[in-house]
């Protein structure tokens, strides 16, 4: 997500499961924006400056983001699941309105 929202800029951090053999218990965190924001914008478009001569956030990130205007959160993670075939028959059990909330 937020790859696609800056252009590529940021990247998530890797991360990977390794089986140890060892039983371990995980406490996952994961934040999201609210189903109905609008995803389309946190980056502005322009030149990119470098990290050392760039005095602001919007010369330093000034890729133009890869999400279109008016993109809502819900829509995009419907269809970015979509692109995945262990997803595909679990999304057709659900029905959602025409803003992409659950109806």
């Amino acid at each position: 997500m937020l790859s696609a929202m800056s252009g590529g800029r940021f990247k998530a951090t890797c991360h990977r499961v390794v089986d140890t053999g060892v039983d371990r218990m995980s406490v996952p965190f994961f934040f999201e924006p609210n189903y109905d924001a609008d995803i389309s914008c946190i980056m502005p478009s322009g030149p990119v400056a470098s990290s050392s001569t760039a005095t602001t956030l919007q010369q330093f990130c000034g890729k133009k983001s890869k999400v279109a205007g008016g993109t809502q959160y819900g829509t995009w993670l419907i269809e970015k699941m979509r692109s995945f075939a262990e997803y595909r028959d679990i999304l057709s059990e659900f029905k959602f309105g025409s803003s992409g909330s659950r109806a």
